[in-house]
């Protein structure tokens, strides 16, 4: 009776600890990125999108690590958002949330630069990563993750990241 209790709390711990793993494997998901009634999302083809949101303040384009034509970086006032070239088109890579002049500027949740970590955790929910330096959400059917970088428990940078 001993062996049988002692194995089954032995199973008991097993599934516990597996359930336990720090890297949390669920589609967390999250909005794309929103600014100025315009939905930016990571894939999409870019020409649209940049046509919509206007004036940008600096432009820069690069050789493709990712397409197979230029990388191209429109920044705005409080963010930026880098492109990817693929057979004639431009499509979004990346937008990135690296300053807090524009206070207006946030995720559809409502974090912004100068955010503290627990706001993050309050209004996005359970990461699959997190450390000090960085909270992570993964949508696994979208191949992009949301990225906020931290110092001292603060947001400092806001990323949305194609990934594959």
């Amino acid at each position: 009776m001993k062996k049988l209790i002692a194995l089954l709390l032995g199973a008991l711990m097993l599934c516990a600890m597996a359930s336990c793993d720090n890297g949390n494997e669920e589609n967390t998901g999250f909005r794309p990125f929103v600014v100025g009634g315009v939905t930016v999302t990571l894939d999409a083809e870019a020409e649209p999108i940049i046509a919509s949101l206007g004036a940008y303040v600096a432009f820069a384009e690069t050789g493709s690590c990712y397409g197979d034509d230029k990388d191209k970086v429109y920044q705005y006032t409080s963010y930026k958002i880098q492109t990817y070239s693929n057979e004639g088109k431009d499509y979004i890579l990346s937008v990135e949330i690296f300053d807090d002049a524009d206070t207006s500027i946030a995720t559809p949740e409502g974090i912004c630069i100068g955010d503290s970590a627990e706001d993050v955790l309050n209004k996005h929910g359970t990461p699959n990563v997190q450390t000090e330096q960085q909270i992570v959400y993964f949508d696994y059917d979208n191949d992009a993750k949301l990225q906020i970088l931290l110092r001292d428990g603060v947001v400092t940078n806001i990323q949305y990241l194609k990934y594959e």
